[in-house]
């Protein structure tokens, strides 16, 4: 059970309704879900460290670091040199009042496991023109894999009718953790 002192954890992801498919090499399987991208920037706006990986950080575009860089937040990076493990004992997590973690998809199982995590948001795109699976295509079953987790809040974000995929339907997902 998480002690009281130790800061808000949460996670933020996108995935593709139809398929779990959340990633296509080292980037995302669509583009210009403004929804999806302005749901993002709320939660990023809400949370004072943002934790990443860095090979996430180097797929992200220039306006989103951009973006990023504006908000003042700051920016832990992870890698095989600092782990989420460190990060946990560090004086930034000890002090730190809201982290959201962004991912990969591996850093989400390590820190889900780590039972440091209170919230999820996940977002399901329901897309027009379906995904092509290919051997790069990375998929995440957070449902399928954290059963201690309940949903706690559901918001229907909408059509966007101009993404890469066409039109796309958005219902965001809050999961908590069940004490």
């Amino acid at each position: 059970m998480k002690q009281n002192n130790l800061p808000d954890v949460s996670i933020i992801f996108a995935v593709d309704k139809k398929t779990s498919a959340m990633g296509e090499g080292n980037s995302l399987p669509w583009r210009n879900v403004n929804l999806d991208l302005n749901f993002l920037k709320t939660k990023l706006k809400e949370n004072e460290v943002l934790v990443l990986t860095e090979n996430l950080l180097h797929s992200l575009p220039e306006v989103f670091l951009n973006f990023l860089d504006e908000q003042g937040k700051l920016i832990i990076v992870l890698n095989s040199s600092y782990t989420f493990s460190e990060f946990t004992q560090s004086e930034v997590f000890l002090k730190s009042k809201k982290i959201l973690i962004l991912g990969g998809f591996k850093l989400f199982d390590v820190a889900l496991s780590s039972g440091l995590v209170d919230k999820v948001y996940v977002n399901y795109l329901n897309f027009e023109k379906d995904i092509k699976i290919t051997k790069e295509t990375k998929f995440y079953d957070f449902v399928g894999k954290h059963r201690n987790f309940y949903i706690s809040k559901v918001d229907i974000l909408g059509f966007d009718n101009n993404t890469s995929r066409g039109k796309c339907f958005i219902i965001s997902y809050e999961y908590r953790t069940q004490s």
